[in-house]
């Protein structure tokens, strides 16, 4: 595997284990492996083939993303850095701060993205932890 399918896990929670093999996806069509991403970041790290495999082409995601909030994607040869933004931010739902620039990178990458995850212990149970993973697709925040 290239180094651009690791990097997403140096900027994201990453427990190992269970989260990071069941972010290959198989891909029968080909020999290796197809990673996905877990959830977007400010700077969400994403293969080629994954968007043409998984979220209806390269062009058409970087088209669709477009825009006046800010979002950019920079080439990197075989892949996207999708920047969310001109700088991270974490919003605040109880002001109406819901990350619009997150959002929509979130529901083009939607289909790229780890369906859901185990839990993480009796704090973090499968509902909290699910509800974090598709929480910037979700349109009720």
């Amino acid at each position: 595997m290239s180094e651009i399918t690791i990097l997403p896990q140096l900027l994201d929670y990453e427990n190992g284990g269970w989260v990071t093999a069941h972010l290959l996806k198989y891909w029968p069509e080909h020999v290796w492996f197809l990673p996905r991403i877990k959830r977007v970041n400010w700077l969400t790290f994403v293969r080629n083939q994954m968007l043409d495999e998984l979220c209806g082409g390269t062009d058409q995601v970087v088209q669709a993303l477009q825009g006046d909030d800010g979002i950019i994607c920079h080439d990197l040869g075989d892949g996207k850095i999708i920047q969310a933004g001109a700088a991270p931010a974490i919003g605040d739902v109880t002001t109406g701060d819901i990350l619009p620039a997150y959002r929509r990178v979130a529901k083009a990458l939607a289909p790229a993205r780890l369906p859901k995850v185990k839990s993480f212990g009796t704090i973090f149970g499968s509902d909290v932890t699910n509800g974090w993973l598709n929480a910037l697709e979700r349109d009720d925040d």
